[in-house]
């Protein structure tokens, strides 16, 4: 399975369509939610869930997706600031700049294995 990390990074591109405090906000930064159709500055989370965990393929996958991508940002923070600092602290407590350095150091894509457990087997899917 692919991941495209390309959406991710384009959404966060530039600094309008960024936010702190609130996982998504309205272009004026009032708090809104993901379904708003004023929905328009996201977290580094947030755009994360924007763009994953709201598409459109089977939910395992979204699920195991959205925590692979989720994993692959925290071990960047992990590695840039030298200790542990979850994402929506980094998200808030740092700059735009430090976010986008965050997801440059993100590839493209990335092929992963999707792996499933059904009746206490391991089932490996490679879409």
């Amino acid at each position: 399975m692919k991941i495209n990390y390309r959406p991710l990074k384009e959404l966060l591109s530039v600094e309008d369509n960024w936010c702190q405090g609130s996982y998504v906000k309205t272009a004026q930064g009032k708090v809104t939610t993901f379904d708003s159709e004023d929905a328009a500055r996201f977290c580094l989370s947030g755009a994360v869930v924007k763009i994953y965990r709201r598409s459109k393929i089977e939910r395992t996958a979204v699920w195991y997706i959205s925590t692979h991508v989720m994993s692959r940002i925290q071990q960047i923070i992990n590695d840039m600031t030298g200790h542990s600092l979850c994402i929506t602290d980094f998200n808030d407590t740092k700059s735009f700049a430090d976010v986008k350095a965050v997801l440059d150091k993100l590839p493209d894509e990335e092929t992963i294995t999707l792996t499933t457990y059904e009746n206490s087997t391991t089932t490996t899917n490679n879409y």
